[in-house]
C-alpha cells in the first residue's frame, strides 16, 4: 500500500496526526566551558582556506560508540499532541 494512502487514511478517516518527538541533550555544569571552547576553535577553523567546503551536516541519525542509534526523524501518531521529550545522555570520548 502506498505511503500516501496510509497517511490519508490516518488523517482523514482515523483523524490522527503525526507528532515529532523532541530530542533533548542532557547538559552538565561543565558543558558551558566545553561549548565555549568548541565555538572559539570552530571560528578559528572557519578562517582556514577550504575548511567550510569540507563540512557536511546531516540530521538523519546519530551513531554512538556503544551501538546506540538515535533517529531524529521518528514520528508518533495520535489524536492529540503527547508533548513528549526524550533526554539523551552523551558519552564523551577523551
Amino acid at each position: 500500500m502506498p505511503q500516501s494512502s496510509v497517511w490519508r487514511i490516518l488523517r482523514k478517516h482515523l483523524r490522527v496526526r503525526e507528532y515529532r518527538l523532541q530530542l533533548l541533550q542532557a547538559l552538565n555544569p561543565q558543558d558551558q566551558n566545553l561549548r565555549f571552547h568548541f565555538c572559539v576553535d570552530f571560528q578559528q577553523r572557519l578562517k582556514e582556506d577550504g575548511f567550510a567546503e569540507k563540512l557536511v551536516f546531516s540530521d538523519e541519525a546519530t551513531f554512538h560508540v556503544r551501538g546506540k542509534v538515535n533517529c531524529h526523524n521518528v514520528r508518533v501518531w495520535g489524536t492529540e499532541n503527547p508533548h513528549a521529550t526524550m533526554e539523551q545522555s552523551v558519552i564523551r570520548l577523551k
